[in-house]
């Protein structure tokens, strides 16, 4: 296994494990739902999905490397988007959020088992960098790392 660049997308969902507590027979549906919707759209940008806990899920972007930063700059846009409007037309209890993490770096990627029960496993400094930039995140932030910001910078408004 050879480290190449990739891009790491980790989003985090605050408050969404507080659901199960206040509405735990609605749980499970918003859990899927959630899935379905986070699944689709980094799927549509050429990702795929990685450790969806509910609360906390990551996208891997393998492929050019300026391409990669793009197309995760564009899921974490829709994500945002669409976890939002489902959350709110939902009317939930309790209010869930949304921060993220986004870094490129170079990283193992490795997929393990078979057909469409596969699972991706990342390991490296951009795995790493994306978690911690999402967790230093504020509430609606995404963060990005330094290459994420010179590959993207003449596409999109950082501040």
């Amino acid at each position: 296994m050879k480290p190449h660049p990739t891009t790491i997308l980790f989003v985090e969902l605050p408050g969404f494990s507080g659901l199960a507590e206040h509405q735990p027979s609605e749980f499970n549906e918003l859990l899927k739902e959630c899935y379905k919707i986070a699944d689709a759209t980094i799927r549509i940008h050429h990702g795929a999905l990685s450790n969806f806990s509910g609360d906390t899920f990551m996208a891997v972007f393998s492929t050019e490397k300026t391409k990669t930063a793009i197309l995760a700059i564009e899921t974490v846009k829709e994500l945002k988007e669409s976890l939002k409007t489902y959350f709110s037309e939902k009317k939930l209890p309790v209010s869930v959020g949304f921060k993220a993490g986004i870094a490129l770096g170079e990283v193992i990627v490795e997929e393990l088992g078979v057909a469409d029960k596969k699972q991706v496993t990342v390991m490296g400094k951009a795995l790493s960098v994306a978690t911690r930039l999402r967790e230093f995140a504020e509430e609606g932030q995404v963060l990005a790392n330094e290459d994420i910001f010179e590959t993207a910078k003449k596409q999109y408004n950082f501040q």
